[in-house]
């Protein structure tokens, strides 16, 4: 995960699991409605990661070669 104005974040290394329906989906969505307002009708999947690592990081800045 990258901010792009900054240029910094962190890279999560792990098992992630990609959730499209179920009861822990529809847990997971609930929690973003009640939360954070986030209409359930846009959510498609959730993605869970289990973290084993995590490290900061920079990203190069990218040059248009011109």
């Amino acid at each position: 995960m990258v901010d792009p104005i900054v240029r910094k974040g962190y890279r999560f290394k792990g098992h992630a699991k990609v959730l499209t329906n179920g009861d822990l989906h529809a847990e997971v969505v609930d929690y973003f409605r009640r939360e954070r307002g986030t209409d359930p009708q846009r959510v498609h999947a959730v993605v869970l990661v289990r973290v084993a690592s995590a490290a900061p990081l920079v990203s190069p800045a990218y040059d248009s070669g011109g």
